[in-house]
Protein backbone atom coordinates (compact mmCIF):
# COMPACT_ATOMS: atom_id res chain seq x y z
CA UNK A 1 0.00 0.00 0.00
CA UNK A 2 2.65 2.48 -0.95
CA UNK A 3 2.58 5.15 -3.62
CA UNK A 4 4.55 4.31 -6.74
CA UNK A 5 6.70 7.44 -6.47
CA UNK A 6 9.53 7.61 -3.95
CA UNK A 7 10.58 11.17 -4.83
CA UNK A 8 9.68 14.30 -2.94
CA UNK A 9 6.25 14.66 -4.57
CA UNK A 10 3.52 14.51 -1.94
CA UNK A 11 0.63 12.21 -2.74
CA UNK A 12 -2.87 13.27 -1.68
CA UNK A 13 -3.10 10.24 0.62
CA UNK A 14 -1.34 8.87 3.69
CA UNK A 15 -1.40 5.30 4.97
CA UNK A 16 -0.89 4.08 8.51
CA UNK A 17 -0.92 0.45 9.54
CA UNK A 18 -1.68 -1.08 12.92
CA UNK A 19 -2.24 -4.68 14.05
CA UNK A 20 -5.92 -4.64 13.05
CA UNK A 21 -6.17 -2.54 9.88
CA UNK A 22 -4.73 -0.19 7.31
CA UNK A 23 -5.95 3.39 7.66
CA UNK A 24 -5.91 5.70 4.67
CA UNK A 25 -6.48 9.45 4.73
CA UNK A 26 -7.23 11.08 1.35
CA UNK A 27 -7.22 14.88 1.16
CA UNK A 28 -10.06 15.98 -1.13
CA UNK A 29 -10.66 19.66 -0.37
CA UNK A 30 -13.90 21.02 -1.76
CA UNK A 31 -15.45 17.58 -2.28
CA UNK A 32 -18.51 16.40 -0.35
CA UNK A 33 -19.38 12.77 0.33
CA UNK A 34 -21.91 12.93 -2.52
CA UNK A 35 -19.07 13.80 -4.92
CA UNK A 36 -16.94 10.79 -3.93
CA UNK A 37 -17.14 7.09 -4.80
CA UNK A 38 -15.02 4.28 -3.35
CA UNK A 39 -14.93 0.76 -4.77
CA UNK A 40 -12.79 -2.36 -4.82
CA UNK A 41 -11.92 -3.56 -8.29
CA UNK A 42 -9.46 -6.36 -9.16
CA UNK A 43 -7.70 -6.25 -5.77
CA UNK A 44 -7.35 -2.46 -5.97
CA UNK A 45 -9.03 0.30 -4.01
CA UNK A 46 -10.38 2.94 -6.42
CA UNK A 47 -11.29 6.41 -5.14
CA UNK A 48 -12.93 8.86 -7.52
CA UNK A 49 -14.42 12.29 -7.04
CA UNK A 50 -16.07 14.77 -9.34
CA UNK A 51 -17.61 18.11 -8.49
CA UNK A 52 -20.46 19.28 -10.69
CA UNK A 53 -19.83 22.86 -11.80
CA UNK A 54 -23.58 23.50 -12.19
CA UNK A 55 -23.88 23.34 -8.39
CA UNK A 56 -21.28 26.06 -7.91
CA UNK A 57 -21.67 29.82 -7.88
CA UNK A 58 -21.64 30.89 -11.57
CA UNK A 59 -18.86 33.39 -10.93
CA UNK A 60 -16.50 30.58 -9.90
CA UNK A 61 -17.86 27.57 -11.83
CA UNK A 62 -15.24 27.61 -14.59
CA UNK A 63 -12.47 27.46 -12.00
CA UNK A 64 -14.05 25.06 -9.53
CA UNK A 65 -14.74 22.02 -11.73
CA UNK A 66 -12.59 19.22 -10.52
CA UNK A 67 -12.01 15.48 -10.94
CA UNK A 68 -10.00 13.14 -8.76
CA UNK A 69 -9.10 9.48 -9.30
CA UNK A 70 -6.58 7.25 -7.62
CA UNK A 71 -6.05 3.50 -7.50
CA UNK A 72 -4.16 1.72 -4.71
CA UNK A 73 -3.26 -1.96 -4.74
CA UNK A 74 -4.67 -3.74 -1.71
CA UNK A 75 -2.33 -5.91 0.33
CA UNK A 76 -2.92 -9.68 0.38
CA UNK A 77 -4.22 -9.55 3.95
CA UNK A 78 -6.84 -6.84 3.27
CA UNK A 79 -10.41 -7.80 4.15
CA UNK A 80 -11.92 -5.94 1.21
CA UNK A 81 -15.54 -6.83 2.05
CA UNK A 82 -15.32 -4.92 5.34
CA UNK A 83 -13.80 -1.60 4.25
CA UNK A 84 -15.39 1.43 5.88
CA UNK A 85 -15.22 5.06 4.78
CA UNK A 86 -16.05 8.42 6.33
CA UNK A 87 -15.88 11.88 4.74
CA UNK A 88 -15.37 14.96 6.94
CA UNK A 89 -14.38 18.46 5.90
CA UNK A 90 -12.88 17.37 2.58
CA UNK A 91 -10.95 14.47 4.10
CA UNK A 92 -11.84 10.87 3.25
CA UNK A 93 -10.84 8.36 5.94
CA UNK A 94 -10.83 4.68 5.06
CA UNK A 95 -10.29 1.68 7.33
CA UNK A 96 -9.30 -1.59 5.68
CA UNK A 97 -9.41 -4.41 8.23
CA UNK A 98 -6.79 -7.13 8.02
CA UNK A 99 -7.76 -10.75 7.56
CA UNK A 100 -7.16 -12.92 10.59
CA UNK A 101 -4.62 -15.72 10.02
CA UNK A 102 -7.37 -18.36 9.90
CA UNK A 103 -9.23 -16.33 7.22
CA UNK A 104 -6.18 -16.02 4.95
CA UNK A 105 -6.05 -19.68 4.05
CA UNK A 106 -9.66 -20.27 3.18
CA UNK A 107 -9.87 -23.63 1.43
CA UNK A 108 -12.73 -24.59 -0.85
CA UNK A 109 -12.98 -28.24 -1.81
CA UNK A 110 -14.15 -28.83 -5.36
CA UNK A 111 -16.28 -31.87 -5.99
CA UNK A 112 -15.10 -34.12 -8.82
CA UNK A 113 -17.97 -35.50 -10.87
Amino acid sequence: MRPASTGSIRTPWDVIEDDEAYHIRVDMPGFSKEDVKVRVENASLVVTGERDPSKEDERWASKSYSKFKTRLSLPDDAHSEKITAEMRNGVLCLAIPKLKPEEKHHVINVEIV
